[in-house]
């Protein structure tokens, strides 16, 4: 029943000439786009049968780990590009050409699991803390004259003195947008799908494929930027 809704809904939105931008919206708020390399609009719906086939083995997926956070909904588009995207953590987006591309549910599968890999860590990075409190430590007052003081300690000394405790307190961090290590990803993407009952074989076969799907991704997202 999902499915048949899903397709209705889609159908009806191409149908009645509106952008894929509509799909996305929720409760009047855009959905932020992370590697998005398709136009916005007159995206044709797939076939039901590879549409069903992408989501039962997402759900699956999700299902059988509860350690996902994100709950995405499945898209699949009836292009022949053949690539796979997520669009916030709201969506994932793959191409019919690619599922037709897979030999098999694991193919399939491994490829699900490493958008959501994907998914997940944009999620935590999310969710990090600042990387140090915003602004400067509050000034101590000076306890003494710049040259007198306890011990012969000024105040400068002890403005040292409290920067070195808040700098030990708050040690800096690269506040720079953090990038998925390939590794990491692909440990998370393995551990989703041996969960899910694919083998650590089908798993390793299907990897060039992720590859290949990755890289027409990023081919796609070029020629839109240029």
């Amino acid at each position: 029943m999902r499915i048949y809704l899903i397709a209705l809904i889609f159908t009806s939105f191409l149908s009645s000439g509106c952008a894929l931008d509509e799909l996305f919206t929720q409760n009047d708020k855009k959905v932020e786009r992370l590697d998005h390399p398709f136009p916005t609009s007159n995206l044709p719906p797939a076939a039901l049968i590879n549409a069903s086939r992408v989501d039962t083995l997402g759900r699956k997926i999700l299902g059988t780990n509860p350690d996902i956070k994100v709950n995405p909904l499945f898209l699949t588009v009836g292009l022949q590009t053949q690539s796979i995207y997520h669009t916030g953590l709201e969506q994932v987006i793959i191409t019919e050409g690619l599922v037709q591309r897979c030999k098999n549910d694991a193919e399939l599968a491994v490829l699900l699991c490493n958008e959501l890999a994907l998914m997940e860590f944009s999620r935590q990075a999310a969710n990090e803390p600042e990387p140090r409190p915003r602004g400067e430590p509050p000034l101590a007052p000076p306890i003494t004259g710049d040259r007198g003081g306890y011990g012969g300690m000024g105040s400068d000394m002890t403005r040292m003195a409290e920067l070195a405790k808040w700098e030990e307190r708050n040690p800096r961090r690269d506040s720079s947008p953090r990038r998925p290590n390939p590794q990491n990803i692909e440990d998370s993407a393995r551990s989703y799908a041996i969960k899910a009952g694919i083998s650590p074989e089908e798993f390793s076969q299907a990897l060039p494929l992720v590859k290949f799907a990755q890289t027409n991704a990023e081919k796609e997202k070029g020629k839109m930027g240029n």
